[in-house]
């Protein structure tokens, strides 16, 4: 009687984790509804919308809701089409981006700073490529600033420069420290993740070859396992052997890590998602200046936008597929690659700044929060006296 007058707005982040809040009504000879203490010939509202024998209460509270709330436009669009029988209960859903806080790239370079990877890795690398003169040549013909000293970066004229041999200079120390083989080349990927199958962990392990013996990538892979989850440990364990076959082109830690470094040294971030409501971890790559390959779904479809190079003119973050397959996942991989290769410092750094201006803050978020609650807060009910 109190909510009669009450304006209600459900947020729905997944659409899958309904089932974690939906159960049977009978269990051990009694009917759990009567638990509620709420009338019997309104048990439909609280149902599941397939199977009418369970309750669901997310379903309850979108049929309650005055107006559902979703984490990404496209998420919006895909949850009133299929979401294992939520569609059919879904009519007004709104769909507002998810975000980061505009510090977030300033916290990533002083944890960067705080970690003192530099102090420690730079005379390493120094002393490493001393000891071998093709990188030594190789350096010293395209990259010389990084033999002046770890703070050379600073005194470089053009931010394009700048930009460029800090990256590198920390690209180096990062092969370095996970044994990789230090080249300037070679392509270094992130993909760190909670290890589940929704991040797209198995499709990494069916295109590894090609990934990594034919396209010579280089990868920062793994994060921490949910616990009970059964296909996350099975896909962690994959992944615990991949160095056995790729041993000097992947790094695999299980278990939370640190993504400070990997996202200032890193060229390239996947997220291979089977789904994505709305999704955090590519935005704050983006804002760390790293480009991201990823499958077109939910909220990465609203914030990827294919990189398109045309004479001067760069547009886009990063590389998208639609299918969920290993085919199409590595053929945006090949395309990312052919990006890197054949690209010149110039158009890398332009669709870098293309990343980081394209990084959704709260903001903006938070605005429409504002506008669809205060276009809902007029709303007139009927009471019944």
């Amino acid at each position: 009687e109190n909510f009669k007058r009450t304006t209600f707005f459900h947020i729905v982040h997944n659409g899958n984790w309904q089932y974690f809040d939906s159960y049977s009504r009978y269990e051990n000879g009694k009917d759990l509804f009567s638990l509620f203490n709420i009338a019997q010939e309104r048990y439909i509202e609280f149902s599941d919308p397939v199977k009418s024998d369970k309750i669901n209460c997310m379903a309850t509270g979108v049929r309650f809701a005055d107006c559902v709330i979703t984490v990404s436009p496209s998420y919006a669009k895909q949850i009133k089409v299929a979401s294992d029988g939520l569609e059919r209960v879904l009519t007004n859903v709104v769909g507002i981006n998810n975000a980061i806080g505009r510090d977030f790239s300033e916290r990533m370079l002083n944890k960067f700073k705080e970690s003192k990877f530099a102090d420690e890795y730079y005379p390493k690398l120094l002393d490493y490529i001393k000891k071998h003169r093709l990188l030594h040549e190789k350096i010293e013909e395209k990259y010389p600033e990084i033999l002046l000293g770890a703070d050379c970066y600073k005194t470089l004229k053009t931010k394009i420069r700048r930009d460029t041999i800090l990256r590198m200079r920390n690209k180096l120390m990062l092969q370095l420290q996970r044994g990789f083989k230090v080249d300037p080349d070679k392509i270094l990927f992130t993909m760190i993740h909670r290890v589940s199958e929704q991040k797209g962990f198995k499709l990494l392990l069916e295109a590894s070859e090609g990934i990594f013996k034919n396209l010579g990538f280089q990868g920062i892979v793994g994060g921490p396992v949910a616990w009970g989850d059964k296909q996350g440990e099975e896909l962690a364990a994959g992944l615990a052997r991949l160095p056995d076959y790729y041993r000097d082109k992947v790094s695999v830690t299980i278990g939370f890590q640190d993504i400070s470094i990997p996202l200032l040294a890193s060229d390239l971030f996947l997220m291979p998602s089977l789904y994505e409501p709305g999704g955090i971890s590519q935005l704050e790559a983006l804002a760390c200046g790293c480009l991201v390959t990823a499958r077109a779904t939910g909220g990465l479809r609203d914030t990827v936008n294919p990189v398109r190079v045309k004479g001067y003119i760069v547009t886009g973050n990063g590389f998208l597929f639609a299918d969920y397959d290993a085919g199409s996942f590595y053929d945006a991989m090949k395309r990312s690659m052919d990006f890197f290769k054949k690209a010149n410092e110039r158009i890398i750094h332009r669709a870098r700044i293309n990343a980081k201006k394209s990084v959704y803050y709260w903001d903006k978020p938070a605005r429409k929060y504002l506008d669809t609650m205060y276009s809902h807060k007029e709303i007139i009910r009927v009471i019944d006296n």
